[in-house]
């Protein structure tokens, strides 16, 4: 299994602004949760963005906070990041802590592209 540091490469490259260094690991082993279902279908639904808007519906969840129209699922090796606009700016990250590509959504960089990082909404 990977370490924290190695699953979270991709993600502190995102969020420079964030010391996940920080973070401790807290793990749960009791903790179990049975679903009647497929789990790939389970998987598929928690990584796109259509259930947002009836699993976290408002007022005042998560589909009122951000722009369902630039939620992004990014996949790497040992995680996924998943991410979207804030609807209002001043719920969002400071942009000091954010890496550059998010800033504008309409240009990615070489840099990111050669990675296979980025993907942003047309």
């Amino acid at each position: 299994m990977a370490s924290f540091r190695k699953i979270a490469e991709n993600v502190k490259a995102s969020i420079p602004g964030i010391d996940l260094e920080s973070f401790n690991y807290k793990p749960v082993p009791d903790e179990v949760r049975e679903v009647d279902g497929n789990w790939k279908q389970h998987a598929w639904n928690y990584m796109d963005n259509y259930h947002i808007r009836f699993v976290h519906k408002g007022p005042g969840g998560l589909a009122d906070a951000i722009d369902l129209e630039t939620y992004t699922t990014e996949l790497y090796q040992h995680s996924a990041l998943q991410w979207a606009y804030a609807r209002r700016p001043e719920d969002g990250f400071d942009s000091q802590q954010i890496a550059n590509r998010f800033k504008d959504p309409n240009m990615t960089t070489i840099e990111s592209s050669l990675s296979g990082g980025s993907s942003f909404p047309t």
